[in-house]
């Protein structure tokens, strides 16, 4: 359905309609609708999902190397010392591995090789609206398991889960791993994995990654790397409004600014206009107006307690079966059950 057989595997991308296409949807119109609604705003701002372009993606896959950046070893160690107590979640090889945002799969070997210790017939599903981060992450899974069937699918995660539904009768076992749910406010968090919810049926699981608030300092310095790694990423989503919508964006004029939000219970990033400035957007015809020291505000990245999770969980209408910690309490990977 989704491959030819000769080793070379296309990805299968739909359309809003629902048909396969070959190519991913122009989403430029909704980029510049997004950035003139954040723009616009009293205290401007654009969404985070916008950071992650191409060259965003490689700079964000070079943080996670980053020594500050504990999120990636720590559930890496999760994954290590207790990929066998997850895999034991499996009942039989009819679970279909489903996972949302695979980035650059790593963690995820981590997992499919444990599997393949007691299943020989496991399917990896990878989601991402990238086809050109699934076309990595198919390269990195064949090298790594040659006879593993996987099936990449480029599409929205809500819309590749419903349509994988309707192709797929089998369970699914979902990861969301990293701390991606952090991108979301609390309110935003629960409103989306309540309509993840709603894509699945009952005996799916969900294996969902949350970092944990911890010492600020540790937090802080995660954002804050001293490679100046973070502070090219954010800057990334100016590069991208010039490159893509026209924008004249002077990057040497705003200066990187991330620190913890104690009320929030996040880490808030901002680019700060060093100067009173005007930008110009030449696909929207308008130009924006930024006192001096004035944020932009890029990300913010939050944090959650293991009573937060377990909330979180009967919340969305999950039950939450079993959280894992890695040794220093930094990360919790949490399986929830679709009952």
């Amino acid at each position: 359905m989704y491959h030819a057989g000769d080793g070379k595997r296309e990805v299968a991308v739909k359309d809003k309609s629902g048909r396969l296409k070959g190519k991913e949807t122009d989403l430029r119109e909704e980029f510049a609708l997004d950035v003139m609604m954040g723009l616009s705003a009293r205290k401007k701002f654009l969404p985070c999902r916008y950071l992650y372009d191409e060259r965003g993606s490689r700079l964000f896959t070079r943080i996670m190397e980053l020594p500050e950046y504990y999120l990636t070893d720590a559930e890496t160690d999760i994954l290590l010392a207790r990929g066998s107590d997850i895999s034991n979640y499996f009942i039989d090889d009819t679970f279909r591995l489903v996972e949302l945002g695979a980035g650059d799969g790593q963690k995820t070997l981590i997992l499919i090789n444990e599997l393949l210790k007691k299943f020989e017939n496991i399917k990896y599903i990878p989601i991402d609206i990238s086809e050109e981060a699934l076309v990595q992450c198919r390269g990195r899974i064949n090298e790594e398991f040659p006879t593993l069937a996987i099936s990449p699918l480029a599409d929205d995660y809500f819309e590749g889960l419903a349509w994988l539904s309707c192709q797929e009768k089998n369970p699914l076992f979902v990861l969301f791993l990293g701390s991606n749910i952090g991108n979301f406010s609390p309110l935003e968090g629960l409103a989306f994995l309540r309509k993840l919810r709603e894509s699945l049926k009952k005996g799916d699981f969900l294996f969902i990654g949350f970092d944990l608030v911890k010492d600020i300092d540790t937090m802080i310095a995660a954002y804050n790397d001293i490679e100046g790694v973070t502070e090219e990423f954010n800057k990334n989503i100016l590069n991208r409004v010039n490159r893509e919508l026209g924008g004249n964006f002077d990057l040497s004029a705003f200066k990187y600014y991330s620190t913890w939000d104690s009320i929030e219970q996040a880490v808030v990033s901002s680019l700060i206009s060093t100067k009173g400035q005007s930008v110009t957007i030449d696909c929207l015809g308008k130009t924006f107006s930024f006192q001096a020291w004035e944020a932009l505000h890029t990300e913010s990245s939050y944090k959650y307690t293991c009573d937060d999770i377990i909330r979180l969980a009967d919340e969305s209408g999950f039950v939450s079966m079993e959280t894992f910690l890695d040794d220093k309490s930094l990360f919790a990977d949490s399986l929830w059950m679709v009952e």
